[in-house]
């Protein structure tokens, strides 16, 4: 049985941002570029501005899990540390710090959207 048209939109959805998340990992927000995508994707060009209206829109479906991940690893940090405001801010922080550090292509990704 064919699958239809909006369960191959969202399989192509999440293929894509998986792709554009891996290329701005490993090479930045401004390596990506749609051909390159759909090549990748095994789908035509076109496909790309089916799932999403422009390029920004998967830089920001992107930058979502990047959020994700953020906000996950400063909850993690948050997980044992101590009942003072203060301390929490600073663990917030230096945690924040870490993540950009550890993650720069993908936090830059973040600010640099066109």
């Amino acid at each position: 049985m064919a699958r239809n048209t909006e369960e191959r939109h969202a399989e192509l959805r999440q293929t894509l941002i998986d792709l554009a998340e891996a290329q701005i990992q490993t090479s930045g927000v401004e390596s990506l570029r749609a051909r390159d995508l759909a090549k990748a994707a095994g789908c035509s060009v076109g496909a790309i501005y089916n799932v999403f209206q422009d390029m920004t829109g998967l830089v920001m479906a992107a930058n979502v899990r990047t959020f994700e991940r953020l906000g996950a690893t400063v909850e993690q940090s948050l997980r044992d540390a101590p009942d003072d405001p203060t301390q929490q801010l600073i663990i917030m922080s230096q945690t924040y710090l870490a993540f950009a550090e550890g993650n720069r292509a993908a936090w830059r990704a973040l600010f640099d959207l066109a």
